[in-house]
């Protein structure tokens, strides 16, 4: 069952991008597409990635959004991602809740 991922239109392409992020849509695309553990998913479940600032995919209104954001730790700099849950705009519309979670590309 095939599940929506989006990114930002000019990934790779933006000079002011925190990130390219599109390798990491297309892995999570990967590991979703025909895997039957995640066939329980609802019909429109929707994933947002984007390295953009000017978060053109608006994740606030998907179910997961990932937004990529730079911290200061220990003195270094990493780039990571903000993530939002819970967004929807069905016939009851809410934005996505921000957790206090900061996740790495890898992870």
């Amino acid at each position: 069952m095939a599940r929506n991922i989006t990114g930002c239109p000019v990934a790779g392409l933006d000079a002011d991008e925190v990130i390219d992020a599109s390798p990491l849509a297309l892995e999570i695309d990967r590991q979703l597409g025909g895997n039957s553990e995640f066939y329980n998913l609802p019909r429109k479940f929707k994933i947002s990635i984007t390295g953009c600032r000017d978060w053109c995919t608006y994740p606030e209104i998907n179910d997961i959004g990932l937004t990529a954001v730079k911290r200061a730790r220990g003195g270094l700099s990493e780039t990571g991602f903000s993530l939002r849950v819970a967004g929807g705009l069905s016939t009851e519309p809410h934005l996505g809740v921000r957790l206090n979670a900061f996740i790495k590309s890898e992870q």
